[in-house]
């Protein structure tokens, strides 16, 4: 409970309710059930996730079951139980019920709806990655380039003076172990600056080292962990300008002018770790009571090689959806294409259809000619439309020298109306 003070807030509202009784204050601070506290204790409903050891083993045990029953995926429509699922999964992601590799994640439909969770598999690679042991090196030991230039790069050291020698060891401590383990090495501040010249954007403070395994890239930076009471620089107290106080503040390197506070020199070193182009705000390993952050340099690289994994995993995700989109546009080109020729089968047909009805009526028309020419004469002018109809009538027929149907080729704008919304020009294009 170092440093966490949620038990203080919790017990001072249960004794607000008389449910419990705060004595003593720091070290001999303590909360003690009262009698109403006690019988209401009694009285509340046991909870289906509960603590005692055998029915918290058969829940995990049943819900493992239930996990695998379903293919590492459980959803729950409409639940009516009380069961409290985010402390569920937790006590079954530290349980030995949780599969080597994988960790039970909770989710649901959107934020308002509460009644449907989802619980599936995912892969935690934590446990696949083994931590390694990292030699830290002695004071006074050669230093080799990054942890030089981190020496000599006052504006973003994040470390008072006191503890630069301890920081800079450390540095070359991570340089050296990733030299044996063939990872490579860089200046993320260089990479940066060329990024910039040629023309692109990096954020100001980039980390003191850069590792990269090909797959994953990952940030190093050193800080030293600021203790508490730093006032505001305020150089203008009372409304008059403090040019000596001033002057102080502008001595002072970049990383702590920035800070807008006094720092405050506690000699806690951490490490921070994140990607190229994403603050430091992440992963961290620092002093504790019982480690030294030198004892704890190998997570640095645990977190490198389950970087390396999730990143492959992405891309294999990746490649997987791209894999489908290529299956689904080369499927609605198949379509497109089928419907276009039953488009173009259907207008030759009407055509024809059209051309059979005009030299049907035609023909008719002939032969109404030549009935009334034997009954009633025939004059000039009804010859004259005998033999113009009998020229029309073989022209239109549409089985004289009938050929086979002659399809084009469709265009890509042809095939569009089609698509319901892929590209004719490929997947990977927008309609």
């Amino acid at each position: 409970m170092d440093g966490n003070y949620g038990h203080r807030i919790t017990a001072k509202a249960l004794a607000s309710r008389g449910l419990v009784r705060i004595t003593g204050h720091g070290p001999s601070w303590k909360a003690t059930l009262t009698d109403a506290g006690a019988s209401r204790v009694a009285e509340l409903k046991p909870s289906t996730t509960a603590d005692a050891p055998g029915d918290a083993a058969d829940d995990l045990k049943a819900l493992r079951d239930r996990l695998e029953a379903g293919g590492g995926r459980l959803g729950l429509n409409d639940r009516d139980d009380d069961i409290d699922y985010p402390k569920l999964v937790w006590h079954f992601n530290k349980s030995e019920y949780r599969p080597h590799g994988k960790e039970l994640h909770l989710s649901y439909p959107n934020w308002q709806d509460r009644k449907h969770p989802r619980l599936e598999y995912r892969d935690w690679f934590w446990d696949l990655v083994e931590k390694p042991e990292v030699q830290a090196i002695a004071p006074k030991s050669h230093l080799g380039t990054l942890a030089k230039t981190f020496l000599e790069s006052k504006g973003d050291q994040f470390v008072t003076k006191e503890s630069l020698p301890r920081a800079a060891r450390i540095i070359e401590s991570i340089v050296r172990h990733a030299a044996k383990a063939g990872i490579t090495t860089r200046d993320p501040r260089a990479v940066d600056e060329r990024t910039r010249r040629g023309g692109g954007s990096a954020r100001e403070w980039s980390g003191h080292i850069e590792l990269d395994v090909g797959e994953a890239v990952l940030r190093v930076q050193v800080r030293e962990v600021g203790g508490r009471g730093g006032e505001k620089f305020d150089w203008s107290s009372g409304g008059s300008f403090d040019r000596k106080l001033y002057d102080q503040i502008q001595r002072l390197p970049q990383w702590q002018r920035n800070r807008n506070y006094w720092f405050v020199p506690t000699g806690k070193l951490e490490l921070r770790v994140a990607r190229p182009g994403f603050g430091f705000d992440g992963s961290k390993w620092g002093d504790t009571r019982t480690d030294q952050l030198e004892d704890r340099l190998g997570d640095v690289f645990q977190r490198l090689g389950v970087a390396q994994l999730e990143r492959e995993a992405a891309n294999s995700r990746a490649r997987a959806a791209e894999e489908e989109r290529d299956r689904d546009w080369a499927a609605a080109m198949t379509r497109a294409k089928a419907l276009f020729r039953a488009n173009q089968e259907e207008a030759l047909l009407m055509e024809q259809a059209s051309r059979w009805r005009r030299h049907h009526e035609i023909t008719a028309l002939v032969e109404e000619l030549k009935r009334r020419s034997r009954d009633d004469g025939a004059d000039a002018a009804t010859v004259e439309w005998i033999a113009l109809g009998e020229r029309a009538a073989r022209r239109l027929d549409p089985f004289e020298a009938l050929a086979a149907p002659n399809y084009s080729n469709p265009t890509a704008e042809n095939l569009e109306p089609y698509l319901d919304g892929w590209s004719a020009y490929g997947p990977r294009r927008a309609h």
